[in-house]
C-alpha cells in the first residue's frame, strides 16, 4: 500500500508540476507581463503625465504633467527638473530632496499615468499626434491616423521612416527607415512620403505620371500608360534621367530597368 502511494506521488510530480508548485508568474500575469517594460529605459519629457506618491504623506502626493521646459512643481519642494530622467531616477531625486529638507527615510513611487504623443505626418488620412501606449508599432499608429491615403495605398511600405527625438539626451533627432511591425517611442514622428513616380510621354494612350514599382521595366511603364498608339516608334525608346544634377537621354529596350523619376519617351514613327 505504501509503495503504491509513493508511485502515485512520483507520477503526479512528473506529469502535473504546475499543480504541485504553482504556475510561472509570467503565465499567471500574461496580460501584464510587458506593462512596465518601457519604464526601464523610458525618459521623461514635456507633456508626460506622472503621479508622485509619498507613503503616509497625502499632502505630498500629486498627479502632474511635465511642463514644456521639462519641470514639475511639488508641494514644499518647489520646481524639479525631470526631463531626461527615468522613472527610477525621478524617484531618487524626490527621495533625496525630501530626505534633506523634510522627512526621514521617505518612501516615494513615481508612475507614468499617460505618455506623451507620437506623431504622424505625410500621406495618412488624419495626420497629427496620438497618445503613446505600450508595445505601439508603426502599423498601429498608421491605423490610428486613419490609414494611408489613396495616393500612396499601393506604394511599397519600405519608404516609411521615423524621426526619433533625442532631445532628452542632448543628441539631434535621427531618422531611420522602419518596418510596419517595428516598435516606436513617445515623440517619434512617423513620416509617410509620397510614392516615387515615373513619367511616360509621347505616343502612348495615356501619358502621365505613374507610381514606381520595384523592378519596373520600360515595357511595364508603357503598359501602365495604356500601351502604344498606332503612331509609336517602338524601336526608338528613350529615357530621360537626371544623374548627378545632369539630364541624360538614354536609348533603351523593353527589358531595361526604370528608376524613380525617370521619364520614358515614346517617339512618333516617321512612317
Amino acid at each position: 500500500m505504501l509503495r503504491a502511494c509513493l508511485l502515485c506521488l512520483l507520477f503526479a510530480a512528473l506529469f502535473f508540476p504546475l499543480e504541485l508548485h504553482g504556475a510561472s508568474p509570467l503565465l499567471n500575469h500574461e496580460g501584464n507581463s510587458h506593462a512596465n517594460i518601457p519604464h526601464v529605459t523610458y525618459r521623461l519629457g514635456p507633456n508626460d503625465l506622472i503621479k508622485v506618491q509619498v507613503f503616509g504623506q497625502p499632502d505630498l502626493t500629486l498627479e502632474t504633467r511635465v511642463s514644456g521646459d521639462g519641470k514639475i512643481r511639488m508641494p514644499l519642494l518647489g520646481v524639479l527638473e525631470v526631463t531626461g530622467l527615468s522613472v527610477q531616477e525621478t524617484e531618487d531625486l524626490v527621495t533625496k530632496r525630501l530626505s534633506h529638507e523634510l522627512l526621514k527615510n521617505p518612501r516615494v513611487t513615481v508612475n507614468i499615468v499617460k505618455y506623451r504623443n507620437v506623431y504622424v505626418s505625410g500621406q495618412v488620412k488624419n495626420p497629427g499626434g496620438y497618445p503613446y501606449e505600450d508595445e505601439l508599432t508603426v502599423l498601429k499608429v498608421l491605423a490610428l491616423a486613419g490609414g494611408l491615403t489613396d495616393k500612396v495605398a499601393k506604394c511599397s511600405p519600405d519608404r516609411i521612416h521615423v524621426k526619433h527625438q533625442n532631445g532628452t539626451n542632448g543628441k539631434e533627432a535621427e531618422s531611420r527607415t522602419v518596418a510596419l511591425d517595428d516598435l516606436i517611442l513617445p515623440d517619434d514622428i512617423i513620416q509617410v512620403p509620397d510614392c516615387q513616380t515615373i513619367y511616360v510621354s509621347g505616343e502612348v494612350k495615356s501619358p502621365g505620371a505613374y507610381t514606381y514599382e520595384e523592378g519596373m521595366t520600360v515595357l511595364k511603364a508603357i503598359m501602365m500608360a495604356g500601351g502604344f498608339t498606332n503612331k509609336a516608334s517602338e524601336g526608338r525608346l528613350k529615357i530621360k534621367r537626371v544623374t548627378g544634377g545632369k539630364l541624360d537621354s538614354l536609348s533603351v529596350k523593353f527589358e531595361d530597368p526604370v528608376s524613380p523619376d525617370d521619364a520614358v519617351i515614346v517617339p512618333e514613327s516617321f512612317f
